[in-house]
């Protein structure tokens, strides 16, 4: 299950709130969920029986309960999005892959390249945007990357690398 809560906004507790059952059976574990940074959109992507991997994109309401879910993607294990939330970023551990996100309709489009530059290859486990929008960072499997984000198109590129910051850890 997913569940949610409440805010207090004046005591900063959590207040009970709904119980989302999973949209999906035979669920063996949710890799990431994450509510979109500007519209009401929550997407989960979680390893699955059958399928294998899925990505499911549900609306939210003004409560924010849980709306229909549809599936976006049989391939991602993490995700992210820009901070505008025009663009969406999936990790499927060969690769970053560069999507516009429709915000009113739920879709995602391929933005031309679909892979980001330099990311073919690499086992790319988190991404996350700076929050001036200039970069994102990757957690990679040796190295963290750095991407120079261009916010008219969404493209990821001139990536560098950071080789692990403990070499003795694996």
């Amino acid at each position: 299950v997913v569940l949610s809560y409440g805010l207090d906004r004046r005591s900063g507790r959590l207040q009970p709130g709904a119980v989302h059952a999973l949209p999906f059976p035979g669920v063996e574990g949710v890799t990431q969920m994450q509510v979109h940074p500007r519209d009401p959109w929550f997407m989960l992507s979680a390893s699955n029986a059958d399928p294998g991997l899925e990505d499911r994109l549900m609306p939210l309401d003004g409560a924010g309960h849980l709306g229909a879910p549809r599936t976006i993607s049989y391939l991602f294990y993490g995700f992210t999005w820009d901070p505008s939330g025009k663009f969406f970023y999936g990790l499927d551990g060969e690769a970053i892959f560069q999507y516009r996100f429709d915000s009113a309709a739920g879709t995602l489009t391929a933005v031309d390249p679909p892979l980001a530059d330099g990311s073919s290859g690499r086992v790319v486990l988190s991404l996350r945007p700076h929050p001036t929008g200039i970069w994102v960072y990757s957690v990679e499997e040796s190295e963290l990357g750095v991407y120079r984000f261009d916010p008219a198109s969404g493209r990821l590129s001139q990536p560098s690398f950071v080789p692990r910051p403990l070499p003795e850890e694996p």
